[in-house]
């Protein structure tokens, strides 16, 4: 994997499938994770997993569906909020161009037919 850029991640539905994938492959990575879901028995895996290799992670329990539950979820834990805040700031060309880089590259060879969007989290808000 490519270096991660320094912070943290928040990955939803990381209680099993692809979530749990995405979410140990980024602790691998060196991010701390927040995994969240509605099922906290998958959650407790996932975070034990992680936690197992030296990683960081934590469960935050939310249906992202409601925003309320999103709200709440990333208000009662200050690493979910410190994961979820924009960049605050415009990109720069580099970073656009190393997106390219990535969709150009042998680690993008199962990503087909996706928009990338690349904002600094403006589009989350």
């Amino acid at each position: 994997m490519t270096g991660l850029v320094a912070g943290s991640a928040v990955v939803t539905g990381g209680g099993s499938g692809l979530g749990r994938a995405i979410a140990q492959a980024l602790a691998a990575g060196g991010a701390p994770v927040a995994v969240v879901d509605l099922f906290p028995d998958g959650s407790a895996e996932t975070v034990a997993l992680i936690r197992d290799k030296g990683g960081h992670a934590i469960f935050v329990e939310a249906d992202v569906s409601r925003w309320a539950d999103v709200d709440h979820a990333v208000g009662g834990d200050e690493s979910a909020i410190r994961a979820v805040v924009p960049a605050g700031r415009r990109g720069t060309v580099e970073e656009v161009a190393a997106a390219a880089c990535y969709l150009a590259s042998a680690n993008a060879a199962f990503v087909t037919g996706h928009a990338l969007v690349i904002d600094g989290g403006w589009t989350a808000q």
